[in-house]
């Protein structure tokens, strides 16, 4: 009966996306991994530029790394670009470009969870298999008045649970797309639709006057403070950026030369002095810099100051690591970067600053505490 209800109120006039007018299980996936974290809105443009640039699973699983986190720029979470081109990969070695049918084989493929598995089996496939995001659960949760934390273990559990009862076996891939549809534009988290919901009459939390007050939720703390000053050098011409290699949310992503400080505590002048020194630079000028720029991660936030340090020398001449390249400033914006580091360049006008006058040396010693 509610399944029925839904469906129906889905069918009179759902939003035209174009991962709806479609069951290829390709363009499924990039979608339903695209609008983790991400609102359809701020979603869709870098749907559709993805989609431009990898059509299908072939040309993702033969793109360089480095385009494939281009691309992703700005939706954050860089985990998941790295996952789909993983995935990508291994659906042409494994599986000859063919998307496997079946939920438990989705599974197995890097970066897909149960979520994500659910929505390409009932919606690519019409597997019957109930799909779990935030929308459903805030849906489900009030139409049941389930006040358990939907982001606990044993939340979700009941909630899938309760997808599972819900679910319109014979019609998943409608099911599925009106439960997410609703949460999205009815059962919105602060101001509900409730007059224009087709579930009210069976509303737990509507009937009780409760709506307002749930999904519950666990709050997670931010644990950890980190203080890091990020050094933009530059001849006037070039810039050094600097490749993360190493495990974390930022792998194969570029940045700059950075100091890493665990406390609150601002760069000193011998810390900058020694990392200066590394580079074999002893003459500069200080031409613009920023403090405190906020960047919440997932329990961490990031304090972020900046220099911007001319020198006098050519960078090619300069002392630079593995990981670490030159390159000049006109194609700075074509290396995948994190939000943060594409803030930097913006408050720091690198393209203005680095056509100034060719800067007058200034000692080292001379710089200011930063």
């Amino acid at each position: 009966m509610i399944s029925s209800e839904l469906i129906s109120w889905y069918q009179s006039g759902h939003r035209k996306l174009p991962w709806r007018e479609t069951r290829d299980p390709y363009r499924i996936w990039i979608s339903e991994v695209i609008l983790q974290q991400t609102r359809i809105d701020q979603g869709l443009p870098y749907y559709n530029r993805f989609i431009a640039l990898f059509p299908d699973v072939f040309m993702l699983a033969r793109a360089r790394n480095s385009k494939v986190l281009k691309a992703w720029q700005g939706l954050g979470y860089y985990s998941r670009a790295l996952n789909l081109h993983k995935t990508s990969k291994t659906i042409v070695n494994k599986y000859k470009g063919v998307f496997p049918e079946d939920y438990h084989e989705l599974l197995k493929l890097d970066g897909i969870g149960p979520y994500t598995a659910a929505a390409v089996a009932s919606i690519a496939y019409n597997k019957p298999y109930a799909v779990l995001d935030g929308n459903v659960a805030r849906v489900i949760s009030r139409l049941f008045a389930i006040r358990v934390p939907v982001n606990s273990a044993t939340g979700k559990k009941i909630l899938q649970q309760k997808a599972n009862e819900l679910l319109d076996g014979k019609r998943p891939a409608l099911h599925n797309q009106a439960m997410m549809e609703l949460g999205a534009l009815i059962c919105k988290p602060q101001a509900p639709l409730c007059s224009q919901c087709p579930l009210q009459s069976g509303c737990k939390a509507f009937n009780t006057g409760i709506e307002l007050q749930l999904p519950v939720k666990q709050r997670n703390h931010v644990s950890q403070t980190i203080r890091i000053h990020y050094l933009l050098i530059t001849d006037g011409q070039k810039i050094i950026l600097s490749r993360r290699n190493s495990g974390g949310i930022w792998k194969h992503l570029f940045d700059f030369p950075a100091i890493e400080l665990t406390t609150d505590k601002k760069l000193t002048v011998q810390q900058l002095q020694r990392k200066l020194k590394n580079y074999g630079i002893t003459t500069f000028e200080r031409s613009g810099s920023a403090e405190g720029l906020k960047h919440i991660l997932t329990h961490r936030m990031l304090l972020a100051d900046y220099s911007v340090i001319k020198t006098g020398k050519k960078l090619s001449k300069l002392r630079t690591t593995s990981n670490e390249k030159i390159v000049s400033v006109e194609d700075l914006k074509k290396y995948p970067v994190p939000r943060l580091i594409e803030k930097i360049i913006e408050l720091a006008e690198i393209d203005r600053i680095t056509r100034k006058r060719k800067p007058k040396a200034q000692s080292i010693r001379q710089l200011p505490v930063l």
